[in-house]
């Protein structure tokens, strides 16, 4: 939305209501960062052994299978949370990062599976995958940079933000940020 002389300031309710959406957003991005970090380590651990041993094939699947439920859970949360109408836009980005997120976790595991079954796998739609993913985040970063203005615009300040950042560190460490089978 562009407005003449720039976006208008949020209401104090308003500012807070993004704010506590923005919390949330802190939670979602950085449980992706741990569980694609997580199963990078595994990657670079296990990732020449593959096809060869039992324990490197199936550290890697465990690894893919954890990196897809992550996926499918901060999809779940994202949908579960109320959204302002001024943060809508930025979740929307952030929700088709997490989309492509799942679908390169789904095709890293059809290629984690089949190295482990001994076959050679097709690298071409994961590769394209992750480049989808790179391209969502680096629009989604984008767009946060301008929703931060507004906020801070609007009366939020640094120290507001970097509050949830920490709130978010703590709560993507607690148990709580686990991915969850499916039940």
């Amino acid at each position: 939305m562009s407005f003449l002389f720039g976006t208008p300031k949020l209401s104090r309710e308003e500012l807070g209501k993004c704010l506590t959406w923005l919390g949330q957003q802190y939670k979602f991005t950085g449980f992706q960062t741990k569980e694609a970090d997580l199963h990078n380590n595994v990657v670079a651990k296990y990732g020449n052994s593959l096809g060869v041993g039992k324990e490197a094939t199936t550290a890697m699947l465990q690894a893919s299978t954890r990196q897809i439920l992550a996926a499918t859970e901060i999809l779940s949360r994202m949908d579960r949370i109320y959204v302002p109408e001024a943060a809508a836009l930025l979740h929307n980005q952030w929700r088709i990062v997490m989309n492509n997120f799942l679908a390169y976790s789904q095709a890293t595991y059809t290629i984690m599976e089949a190295l482990g079954e001994g076959l050679q796998p097709v690298l071409q739609q994961a590769s394209l995958l992750r480049s989808a993913l790179e391209d969502s985040r680096m629009h989604a970063e984008k767009e946060e940079k301008k929703f931060l203005k507004r906020l801070y615009d609007s009366g939020a300040t640094m120290r507001d933000v970097q509050q949830l950042i920490t709130n978010a560190e703590r709560a993507v460490s607690s148990e709580a940020w686990q991915p969850r089978s499916s039940q």
